[in-house]
């Protein structure tokens, strides 16, 4: 079923962000400068992956922004 919203997928591994077990638990909390080199390289080509792939979303032919993403979700709510 998700793969009739999503027709175009993609996939990438990462290399372990940290190798200290104790930090995996609280990735979210460390600096960047505490994570592998490594993860933040590919961490950084990936998001501009995503943001070069990412569709304009439209309605009605018009591109959607910011504030008329959220009325229309909470037009849906």
């Amino acid at each position: 079923m998700l793969t009739h919203f999503f027709h175009e997928r993609d996939c990438c591994t990462l290399v372990r962000p940290t190798e200290q077990e104790k930090n995996l638990q609280t990735l979210i909390k460390l600096p960047e400068s505490e994570l592998r080199q490594e993860f933040v390289q590919e961490m950084n080509r990936l998001k501009t992956k995503v943001a070069v792939k990412a569709k304009v979303k439209c309605m009605n032919g018009h591109p959607l922004n910011g504030p008329m993403l959220i009325q229309l979700a909470n037009s849906y709510i």
